[in-house]
């Protein structure tokens, strides 16, 4: 069942976002299938279940919820950027254990990108590319962490400073190598994703920065502090 977000009721700031909190309970109950009257009646009365507009909350400031994918703009209005697979991947991997990590970690692993039959004429002339940028979802991590200790360090670091699946918006990005493309399947080798992961987007691999003006941060000294132990 699809519910359209209409305009709350009239009245004083309060009541305007008692409606809205009402309306994300209810949403939150039917994915549940817990759900009583009260609330389909409660909700009647505050005018949220209507097929208008989004609701206009008076915010002052910006105000973001991932975990809800919506977000409260300076001028009150819900802004929503709701995303769709357009394929997955297939993948040998299971299980999280089993993709290589670490410092000198390679991924050589062979996969396939399925992309939805409806969206084949969007790969027209992808197979002039060497390498795709693949935008995906860690649909299985457990919700956002704000540091994240990454296999090749023994050193917490911001999760926006690592490749940690434990983000705010559970994305995720690759770069593999495409080997051929057969209709809407394409076979690529670098995968590091499960089985399944949902695909949001593909980009060519397109990089004007030269090699010496990359900085690679704390990854470059852990890499250091390895080879030194090592040695």
């Amino acid at each position: 069942m699809r519910w359209i977000i209409g305009r709350s009721a009239p009245g004083p700031p309060s009541k305007n976002i008692l409606a809205f909190v009402l309306l994300m309970r209810i949403g939150s109950a039917l994915t549940t299938e817990r759900i009583g009257i009260h609330a389909l009646f409660g909700a009647f009365l505050l005018g949220v279940v209507m097929p208008r507009e989004v609701p206009r909350l008076r915010c002052s400031t910006r105000t973001r919820n991932a975990s809800r994918g919506y977000m409260i703009g300076a001028g009150g209005h819900i802004v929503m950027y709701p995303m769709h697979p357009i394929g997955h991947v297939r993948s040998p991997f299971q299980d999280t254990a089993e993709i290589p990590k670490g410092c000198g970690a390679k991924h050589e692993a062979e996969g396939t990108l399925e992309i939805l039959p409806e969206l084949e004429r969007g790969l027209t002339d992808i197979d002039g590319f060497s390498h795709l940028f693949v935008i995906w979802v860690f649909d299985r991590s457990r919700g956002p962490e704000l540091l994240a200790t990454p296999p090749s360090d023994d050193r917490p670091h911001g999760v926006f400073a690592t490749r940690s699946p434990a983000r705010p918006n559970p994305i995720g990005l690759t770069v593999v190598e495409l080997l051929r493309r057969e209709g809407s399947r394409l076979h690529v080798r670098g995968v590091d994703m499960l089985d399944g992961t949902p695909i949001l987007d593909i980009k060519p691999y397109l990089s004007s920065v030269p090699p010496e003006k990359l900085r690679r941060g704390w990854l470059a000294e852990a890499e250091a502090r390895s080879r030194a132990q090592s040695g």
